[in-house]
Order: structure tokens, then sequence, then C-alpha cells
């Protein structure tokens, strides 16, 4: 049919995520007052959760499974969320703006090196790796599970399929409720 949409790609979602990341990082930046700063860091903080719990449990088993040393690469991106997790919740306790801002430039320059990497090496040996098909089917999984999943850090949370499948939902349902009832926005 002609009026269909065109199928997703998991790259492009992921990549549409880190576009809206990087913007959020200088939306911070350009913050000029703390609680405008705030309100963004509540933003990016949720979405990079959201962003992270759904390649965790979508992106990286898919990488293990199906690219040239995928258990290595999958086990440094399940490190590294876990990293960002920590200084996520370290951001979170707040703080003055000195402390915010340094917190804040630590969590910059983990992720956007994180990001980096993934849309120079790993999305590019993805695409040479795995069916359209399966990129399209993963776009789908990542996107429901962005809508549900958790908007706060949980750094002691399991990190991998399948304890994280079960367990981030809920998470999710108690974070959303907990946003609402402390007014705040998530992605």
């Amino acid at each position: 049919m002609a009026n269909e949409a065109p199928e997703k790609n998991v790259i492009a979602v992921l990549v549409q995520d880190h576009d809206r990341i990087r913007s959020l990082f200088g939306e911070v930046q350009a913050a000029r007052y703390a609680d405008r700063r705030q309100e963004v860091a509540h933003e990016l903080s949720a979405l990079l959760v959201q962003h992270s719990t759904a390649e965790e449990m979508f992106l990286y088993p898919e990488v293990r499974e199906s690219i040239a040393d995928g258990p290595s690469r999958a086990d440094r991106g399940l490190q590294e969320h876990k990293d960002l997790e920590r200084r996520l919740k370290k951001w979170g306790r707040g703080g003055d703006d000195e402390e915010f801002m340094a917190a804040f430039q630590d969590v910059r320059a983990a992720v956007l090196q994180h990001i980096d990497e993934e849309e120079q090496e790993l999305f590019p040996a993805l695409e040479a790796q795995i069916p359209v098909e399966r990129l399209h089917e993963l776009a789908l999984r990542i996107e429901q599970s962005e809508r549900i999943g958790p908007t706060r850090p949980h750094p002691s949370a399991p990190h991998r399929p399948p304890v994280n499948k079960l367990l981030a939902p809920g998470m999710g349902i108690v974070d959303h409720l907990r946003d609402r009832l402390a007014g705040r926005r998530g992605h």
C-alpha cells in the first residue's frame, strides 16, 4: 500500500535518540537559570536511562549473537551503561551549581564517547550483519521499551537479559509514578 509508513530501522531510532541526547546536553549548558538547568537535566537523565535500558534488553543481546567480537562489544557497552547509571545517580543528588556542572561534564564526556563508538563502529557492523527485517523488529522493541522503561537510574539493577527484561517494566511503572508525583518531565 502506498499510504503505509516505512518501517523503522533500529539504527535510525537509536541515532534519533542520540541526536536528542546531544541537544539536551546543549540545553543544559545553555540554561541561564538553575531551575531550568535542573528541569532539562531530569529530562536528559530519563532519556538516558530509557535508552540504555532498551539497548541492554534488545540491542546488546543482538550484538552478542550477530557480529564478530560481539560478546566483548556487548560486555563493554553493558559496563559503560552501569558506569553511566552510577554517574547519573551521583548527578541526581543535586548540590550547588559547581557540583552539578562538574557531574554534568563527567556524564556528558562519557555519553558522547559512548555514542561516537556506537555510531562509528557498532552500528555499521550491525547493518552489515543483521537482516533488514530484524533491524525493523528491533526498532519496534526498542521504542516500546523506551515508552515503558525506567526513567531513573538503578545502578544495582541487573543489566542483562533475561532478568532485566523481567524487572525493567516494573521499575518503569514505579519511576513513571514517582515522576508524576514529583512533577518531573520525562522522555
